[in-house]
């Protein structure tokens, strides 16, 4: 059993693992530079106990016009894809 497996077992499914260190830091460090620079990162809200609270974290939803999905009540609409989203994207492919 792998290290991480161990240490997350509910996290990983089977077939996956956690590579931290697939790109070189000369490559990451700039595609982690331009993605914090062109995503429209946003704060959003959910109602909790009857109250508005704000998400504790970022988030942003790029995609095809139409992908819209919803979580936890929360209907997320796709902004459109940027250059820079848009390129970055391609490395993963």
């Amino acid at each position: 059993m792998s290290r991480q497996r161990e240490l997350f077992p509910a996290l990983l499914p089977e077939g996956f693992e956690v590579r931290s260190s697939f790109l070189a830091p000369d490559r990451a460090e700039p595609l982690m530079a331009a993605l914090l620079s062109c995503v429209e990162w946003a704060e959003g809200e959910i109602v909790f106990s009857g109250k508005a609270v704000k998400i504790p974290r970022l988030t942003a939803w790029y995609g095809d016009e139409g992908a819209a999905y919803v979580y936890s009540g929360i209907r997320n609409e796709p902004l459109p894809w940027t250059r820079g989203v848009h390129t970055s994207g391609g490395l993963f492919l």
